[in-house]
This record gives structure tokens, sequence and C-alpha cells, in this order.
């Protein structure tokens, strides 16, 4: 068998990138128009990728990956994202805030890590 044979036969699902960009643009507050705005790309291509899978190159999924600040975890690893994409998914969330919300934030989490060493002091 030949290598044009083979890659016919190869059937590379891009599902898996349609949904993490769906959930991408959502978590980005973006609609289809939006992201299609600013890709450059039509709402119908935006929509298939999302919903069917279509294929689309390197570029294009790299494009629009870096503009919703995807990791590649998230396509890769879907049901169980990885601790260092999540860190920088906050990391990304942060960059967008002032240092008084910054501040706030930090108070937050200090919080939420207190409330973890007491709960863990009690069940022990």
């Amino acid at each position: 068998m030949n290598t044009k044979e083979t890659r016919k036969e190869e059937k590379f699902d891009f599902t898996p990138f349609g949904k993490a960009i769906k959930k991408g643009r959502l978590r980005a507050g973006l609609t289809v128009d939006d992201l299609a705005e600013k890709t450059g790309l039509s709402s119908r291509y935006i929509t298939a990728i999302e919903n069917e899978g279509k294929r689309t190159s390197l570029k294009t999924l790299i494009d629009i990956i870096t503009l919703l600040n995807i990791s590649i975890d998230e396509i890769i690893y879907q049901t169980t994202p990885n601790k260092d994409s999540k860190r920088r998914y906050i990391e990304s969330m942060l960059d967008e805030l002032d240092n008084e919300s910054i501040q706030i934030t930090e108070g937050l989490l200090k919080t939420l890590v207190d409330m973890k060493k007491e709960k863990k002091a009690e069940d022990k």
C-alpha cells in the first residue's frame, strides 16, 4: 500500500478540536460571529469546525486556540485537563485585571486556602 492510499484510509477525528474551540469561545463570552470577525473566517466555517469536526489548517487552528487562550492540553486531554493548563488559564485571566482587582483576587485565594487548611485540621 502506498503513502497516498494510507492517507486516504486515515480518518483523523477533528471533533475534539471543535468541542474545545466551542468551549473556549463560550468561556471567552464570544459569539460565533465575534470569533469569525476576530479570525477573518466565516461564521459558517467556525460553526462547522465546532459542531461537525471540520478539518482546518494547522495555522488556523493555532490562530483560534491562541486567540481563545486554549491550552493544547484542553484539546488532547479533554476529560482530565492537566493542572498546569488550569493554572495557565487562571494566569491569563489575571493578566486582564488591574492591580486593585489582583489584590482582591489574592485575598479571595488566601481565604480559600485558609478554609481548606481549617477543614483538613478538623478532619484529623
